[in-house]
C-alpha cells in the first residue's frame, strides 16, 4: 500500500518530493556551511546516538538536503578548474567520516582489547567489532558494549564528536584537509575516504590518526572507571 502511494505521488502526480523539500530548505539553510552549524550537529547525533537512536539518519533527513547539493556544487566547480582548497563548501555528506567513529568508537575499540585481561568476556566482543568498525559500522559496539546509555561512556563520546568534528571542519576551511568534492561509499575505511574523497588530501589521511589519538586521551579516564566498576561487578557476581 506505501508502494502504491509513493509510486502515485512520484510517477503519476509527478511530484519529487525531496527534490521540493530541498527547494524549500536551501534558500534558508544555505548560510549552514559553518563551524558552528555543523559542530552543533555533530553534537546533537552524538547526544541521539548515546540515547539510543540513530543520530547520523535523524540529523541527516535534514542536512543530507543541503549537503548532497554542496558535494556535487564542489564536484561542479572543480571540473571546471578550481583548486581544491578554494571549492566553495567545506561541509559534505562524508566530512563527519573523519571524526566522529574514530575519535569514539576506535578508541574503544582499542581499550576493550587492552581490558580483556580483567574482562575476559570483552575480547571475544572486540573480536568481532573490529571488522566492521574498520568501515564505520558501529552498531555491534554502541549496541554490543553497550555504548548506548552508559552512564561511563556518555560524557567522553559527546565531547570527541563534538571536538574532533569542529576540529576538522576548522583543518578543511584552512585548506590542511582537501575539500571533498567526490561522494565515495560511507562505509569507505576513514583515512583512505579522506585522502581519495579530496582527489588525494594527506591531510585527509592524517587528520583521521590524530581525531583517533585525541579520542583516546579523552576516552582513557572514563574508560579506566567503567573498568574498575565492571571488575567490581564480576567479582561481586562470582562471590
Amino acid at each position: 500500500f506505501i508502494t502504491l502511494v509513493c509510486w502515485g505521488i512520484r510517477t503519476l502526480a509527478g511530484l519529487n518530493i525531496p527534490e521540493l523539500v530541498g527547494q524549500m530548505l536551501l534558500p534558508v539553510l544555505g548560510a549552514a556551511d559553518n563551524i558552528f552549524i555543523y559542530t552543533l550537529q555533530q553534537f546533537l547525533s552524538a547526544l541521539l546516538w548515546i540515547c539510543g537512536l540513530h543520530g547520523d539518519n535523524i540529523t541527516g533527513a535534514v542536512t543530507n538536503v543541503f549537503t548532497n547539493q554542496w558535494i556535487a556544487d564542489n564536484n561542479t566547480a572543480f571540473m571546471a578548474g578550481t583548486a581544491v582548497k578554494d571549492l566553495p563548501y567545506v561541509w559534505t555528506p562524508n566530512l563527519c567520516r573523519l571524526s566522529q567513529w574514530v575519535s569514539s568508537c576506535w578508541p574503544i575499540l582499542v581499550y576493550m582489547f587492552m581490558s580483556s585481561k580483567k574482562l575476559p568476556h570483552l575480547k571475544p566482543l572486540a573480536t568481532i567489532c573490529l571488522p566492521p568498525a574498520v568501515f564505520c559500522i558501529i552498531e555491534p559496539i554502541m549496541f554490543g558494549l553497550p555504548v548506548v546509555m552508559n552512564g561511563f561512556l556518555l560524557v567522553p563520546f559527546i565531547l570527541t564528536h563534538t571536538l574532533t568534528g569542529a576540529f576538522t571542519y576548522w583543518l578543511t576551511s584552512i585548506g590542511f584537509v582537501g575539500k571533498m568534492y567526490m561522494n565515495l561509499p560511507w562505509a569507505t575505511p576513514s583515512p583512505i575516504l579522506g585522502y581519495l574523497a579530496a582527489g588525494g588530501s594527506i591531510g585527509g589521511a592524517v587528520v583521521v590518526f590524530i581525531n583517533f589519538a585525541i579520542g583516546m586521551v579523552i576516552f582513557y579516564p572514563f574508560w579506566k572507571s567503567y573498568e574498575k566498576a565492571e571488575v567490581a561487578k564480576m567479582n561481586g557476581e562470582a562471590a
